[in-house]
């Protein structure tokens, strides 16, 4: 549902999405203009080498890279789901066989530097602290991991997916069923097409506008990121945990799961990018407490604004969305007093005014 999405929002250039993988081919026609860059001019950071050339030197990273970002209606390649920034982080060698202390040094790196959606198309089927430590400052720092099932048709999510903290994406075949290389099982988030996604690919002889077709849960999980991209871009005050009890609870349920809420083959449905964006229906709750005469011809007001929240299975207790400003209007003509407009999920009301000698006074 990329496209309806697309009526709501297609990204925007100030957010950043870090692709922790093989690299990023930054030369490429259909990735070059959507390169972050930081201070220095470097694109990211290469942990692979320790130096701040990340280029992609096996092709997965830039095809991830073109699925959440391709420069759309630039007349070559294809287009990206989400007009956002990429940094390129590579912690995997050509090889495609990389060290977890060089993925977790990779997600420090991103959620340090700004990102605040971190693609992660790898795993490993161990435990590891390292890792686990790494996903969870991600989030400390406002970055969500969103990260591949796997393709080994086991039943265990790889690590980090299956880490509560992050989202686990698994795939599905061309006829919407669960694809046969998928990993399933405990740590599911939500499923995506899987099969024969096109993309732009670092390639040794051609650089700058090889494309290829390729299937496997890493390529359905940067539709995932990219839907959290999305989502920032109409809202960045939302938190990691708020993105994604949004993606998965508005996720389509599949005739498969046979009307459960849940599956392991599929976790809460297929992802729905539009419903996502507009999931949040629920206006914020205004409650005065008090309303008393104080010295003077001045009122003081007391009370509270608080976002809703859903009571679904997926994070109830938390907010779907932020209230981005509480005001007071002091009379129909439209004038407004500001309260508080830092994003958060709830706001104490108190403020006194003399204006409440004026008639249709309304708290918004």
């Amino acid at each position: 549902n990329i496209v309806n999405a697309w009526e709501l929002t297609t990204g925007s250039p100030t957010i950043i999405v870090a692709i922790v993988d093989t690299g990023v081919d930054y030369n490429h026609e259909d990735l070059k203009n959507m390169m972050w860059t930081n201070g220095q001019g470097y694109h990211g950071y290469d942990f692979v080498n320790s130096d701040n050339d990340p280029m992609d030197d096996n092709l997965h990273g830039t095809a991830l890279a073109g699925v959440i970002a391709a420069q759309r209606n630039n007349g070559v390649g294809t287009s990206g789901i989400a007009n956002v920034k990429i940094m390129a982080v590579k912690a995997v060698p050509a090889s495609g066989e990389g060290d977890v202390v060089d993925l977790a040094r990779g997600l420090t790196y991103a959620a340090d530097n700004g990102a605040k959606v971190a693609n992660v198309s790898l795993g490993l089927m161990e435990e590891s602290t390292t890792l686990d430590d790494a996903v969870t400052y991600a989030k400390s720092k406002g970055c969500l991991v969103v990260a591949a099932s796997g393709n080994n048709r086991r039943a265990l999510v790889d690590n980090p997916a299956r880490n509560p903290n992050a989202i686990g994406v698994g795939a599905l075949n061309a006829n919407g069923d669960k694809a046969s290389y998928a990993n399933y099982g405990d740590g599911m988030g939500v499923v995506a097409l899987g099969d024969n996604i096109y993309a732009p690919v670092w390639n040794a002889a051609n650089p700058i506008s090889h494309y290829q077709y390729l299937s496997g849960t890493s390529f359905a999980t940067p539709q995932v990121t990219a839907t959290a991209a999305l989502l920032l871009s109409r809202d960045p005050s939302l938190t990691p945990d708020q993105l994604k009890k949004r993606i998965l609870s508005s996720a389509k349920k599949i005739p498969s799961m046979g009307g459960a809420i849940y599956s392991m083959y599929y976790g809460y449905g297929k992802l729905d990018a539009y419903n996502a964006i507009s999931y949040d229906k629920t206006a914020p709750t205004i409650t005065v407490s008090s309303f008393s005469k104080a010295a003077g011809n001045a009122y003081e007001i007391a009370g509270n604004a608080v976002d809703d929240t859903n009571g679904t299975e997926v994070l109830p207790t938390i907010n779907n969305s932020n209230i981005g400003i509480v005001r007071y209007q002091i009379d129909g003509n439209g004038n407004w007093i500001v309260i508080n407009s830092d994003a958060k999920q709830s706001f104490p009301i108190g403020f006194k005014t003399s204006l409440f000698l004026i008639n249709n006074n309304l708290l918004l």
